[in-house]
């Protein structure tokens, strides 16, 4: 992961606290979803009001892999429905990108139960498309 925060659970709970309404919030590359444990302690409020996204991709402590996450769609690495979402999420964030397609491939490659060849198919097509000119 990449930015580390002196305390995380104080941080994120006052981001979430202070932001209502928020809807979408991605804490990828951070360590804002607090040490491992079940659930994410910065946002034990919103169990009741679910994110419709949350980002969790390279976080710290495999935030992605925690059983509850108070969000309607999860980007992570955790899961193919995790990593499609992050493809799709970070459909113009080049680096994020790499980096889920190349779980992606994993997943393709190693799961014996991949679920969806269309949509991983949409998500490579557009993403060559729309970054024809990147050379790695």
């Amino acid at each position: 992961y990449g930015h580390g925060y002196k305390h995380p659970n104080k941080q994120l709970t006052l981001i979430v606290n202070s932001l209502p309404d928020l809807t979408r919030l991605d804490i990828s590359g951070t360590n804002l979803a607090g040490p491992r444990c079940e659930y994410i302690p910065g946002l034990v409020s919103r169990s009741d009001k679910p994110l419709e996204y949350l980002g969790l991709y390279n976080t710290a402590n495999e935030a992605a892999y925690r059983r509850t996450i108070p969000a309607l769609k999860v980007s992570g690495d955790a899961t193919e429905e995790q990593i499609l979402t992050g493809c799709e999420a970070y459909i113009d964030r080049v680096e994020f990108l790499r980096r889920t397609l190349n779980d992606l491939f994993h997943c393709f490659r190693f799961e014996t139960n991949f679920h969806n060849v269309n949509r991983a198919l949409d998500i490579v097509l557009v993403s060559m498309a729309r970054h024809l000119h990147e050379k790695q």
